[in-house]
């Protein structure tokens, strides 16, 4: 019986210490200035926060491929990470 409630108080100081620490991360990372092409502010999100799309985080242009038919034609396009197709 102790050792459940010891191990659900080692949960919940686990979980204050991990909110805590995302708390602190998030804080330093919206008070840092900017770098790159500039923050446009736009889309949801709280104010303050910039939100990250794929292009910032690895790229976002795709890896170009080419797609060999059955009729011996091919096709290049983009494929991987961030694309949208059109």
């Amino acid at each position: 019986m102790f050792k459940l409630i010891r191990l659900a108080l080692y949960g919940l100081v686990g979980y204050a210490v991990y909110q805590f620490v995302t708390d602190v991360v998030n804080s330093e990372q919206a008070s840092a200035p900017s770098r790159g092409r500039g923050n446009r502010g736009g889309g949801g999100g709280s104010p303050g926060r910039q939100q990250i799309t794929g292009a910032k985080r690895g790229g976002g242009a795709g890896k170009p491929e080419a797609t060999h038919d059955s009729d011996g034609g091919s096709v290049r396009h983009r494929v991987g990470r961030g694309v949208v197709g059109s």
